[in-house]
This record gives structure tokens, C-alpha cells and sequence, in this order.
């Protein structure tokens, strides 16, 4: 995004009516799904003072979060430090459609260590195109560069604690597309949720533009 977030952090450009990391606690709220603490990324000072405004009450912890590797290793790390299920609701997107509540009562019969929502998609540039089965995760690949797929990744995710789980996260060294799918899915040991509605990684200054034409629709 280069110099369209040189002043404002990714998660604070503004979609429709509220920033797009606002859209994200506003699902999480509604689906009274809200952690006690929430992770953020360490220095960043606006993320910070948003989450305390919109989000009264909760405790702010940092975690590392590497420039490259991005938002695996806060998942990765929550993982180590807690022993209930995790609810990882991150990445770039917007879906207005997206019901969290739903997911969740969905993932919750699917009986898999780890869910994902996915969903249709507007061209993005980077993503996991999934092959879904029912509700078992058959096969992904990696998106090509703003190439339209139909079942993309959403950046939602319900991980539960088991033996399958701590091998894979033990071993991943890169980003969970690249090194914990692979371990998972082929003994369908991840489980997808397909949702209605477009979803827009936000990630360029077009998709942007896209998303924000989209919130006011």
C-alpha cells in the first residue's frame, strides 16, 4: 500500500462508515465473541488507542509480529499460550455479508482442529483458492496475482487445541497456507465454511477503492 499508509496503518483505512479493523470488532461484539485480551502488533500506537476506544474493559497485549511473515506469528503464538480454541479473525479483508456468529455455530459441528471461513471473492492478490468438499477442505492452491477465483480464504479462522494441531504448528516456519494446510488437509483435518457474499482483500490502493465502494452499497 505504500504511501496510502504512510500516515494511517492498514487496519484504520477507512470502509463504509468505520475503519476496517472496526468492522472487525463490530462482528466480533455482535457474536459476543470478543476475547479479554486483544493481540496487537507491537509500536502501533493508533491500532492501540482505537481498539481501547472501541473495545472499554479489555486488556492490550503485544505480540510479535513479523514484517514478512505477518499475522502467522500472532496466531502461532497465541496457540503456545493458551489452551482453549482460538478464534483468528485477521488479514486485510472486508465482507459485509460475513456473520461471525454463523461461522461459529457452523465450525462448531464440523469437528475439525482447524476451520476456515471461505468465501467468493473479487480479484485480490494474494490468497489460498480452496477445493472444497461439502465441509472438508480437499485441496488449496495459491492464488496467482489478480486472478479471479471462486472460493478464496477469508482470513477467519476457528483452531482447536490437539495433537494434529501441535505438530503442524511445531514445524511451520512460513506463513499457515504454506505450512500448516499441507499437514492438514490431506488427512481432512480441516474443515471450511463457505459464506455468502463478495469479500475484498484490501491490500492495494484499487481494492480499496473497491471496498469503500462496497461498504456504501
Amino acid at each position: 500500500m505504500g504511501a496510502v499508509c504512510s500516515t494511517c496503518p492498514k487496519p484504520l483505512l477507512p470502509v463504509g462508515d468505520k475503519p476496517l479493523l472496526g468492522h472487525i470488532l463490530a462482528k466480533l461484539q455482535q457474536a459476543r465473541r470478543l476475547p479479554d485480551t486483544v493481540y496487537v502488533q507491537p509500536h502501533d500506537v493508533l491500532v492501540t488507542r482505537f481498539v481501547r476506544e472501541e473495545i472499554a474493559g479489555r486488556d492490550i497485549e503485544f505480540l510479535p509480529c513479523d514484517a514478512e511473515m505477518g499475522p502467522f506469528f500472532w496466531i502461532r503464538n497465541v496457540y503456545r499460550r493458551t489452551d482453549g480454541p482460538i478464534l483468528a479473525v485477521y488479514g486485510d479483508f472486508f465482507a459485509p455479508a460475513f456473520d461471525i456468529g454463523s461461522f461459529l455455530k457452523e465450525a462448531a459441528q464440523l469437528r475439525k482442529p482447524l476451520v476456515a471461513a471461505i468465501g467468493h471473492s473479487r480479484p485480490t492478490t494474494q490468497a489460498a483458492v480452496f477445493d472444497v468438499d461439502g465441509t472438508d477442505v480437499r485441496d488449496w492452491t495459491r492464488k496467482p496475482r489478480n486472478v479471479p477465483g471462486d472460493l478464496l480464504n477469508v482470513g477467519c479462522y476457528l483452531i482447536e487445541h490437539n495433537e494434529h494441531m501441535d505438530a503442524a504448528f511445531s514445524a511451520c516456519r512460513s506463513f499457515l497456507e504454506d505450512d500448516v494446510f499441507p499437514k492438514l488437509i490431506p488427512e481432512r483435518r480441516m474443515g471450511a465454511c463457505v459464506v455468502p457474499g463478495e469479500f475484498i482483500n484490501v491490500n492495494t490502493p484499487e481494492n480499496l477503492d473497491a471496498a469503500r465502494t462496497l461498504g456504501e452499497e
